[in-house]
C-alpha cells in the first residue's frame, strides 16, 4: 500500500511538474518583456477607447435599399 501511495504521489508530480514550468513569475520579467508589456497595455487602451467611440447610439438610421424599386402607393384593386 505505501509503494503505491508513493507512486501515485510521484505520478501526480510528473504530470503537475510541466503546468508549473510553463508559468513564469511576474516579477521574473526582463526590461524588454516589460516594455512589451507596457506597450501592449497602451494598444489595448487605444483599442478600447476606438471601440468606445465607435459605439452604435440607440439612434440608429434604417435604409432600404430596395426603395427606390418599389411603387410609392400598393395597388390594393389588383388579385
Amino acid at each position: 500500500m505505501r509503494r503505491l501511495t508513493i507512486g501515485l504521489a510521484l505520478f501526480a508530480a510528473f504530470w503537475a511538474a510541466p503546468s508549473y514550468a510553463q508559468q513564469k513569475p511576474v516579477s521574473a520579467l526582463s526590461d524588454d518583456e516589460k516594455v512589451a508589456k507596457s506597450v501592449a497595455d497602451e494598444i489595448d487602451r487605444q483599442y478600447r477607447a476606438t471601440l468606445n467611440k465607435t459605439a452604435k447610439e440607440g439612434t440608429e438610421v434604417r435604409v432600404d435599399p430596395w426603395s427606390n424599386m418599389r411603387s410609392p402607393q400598393p395597388a390594393s384593386n389588383k388579385r
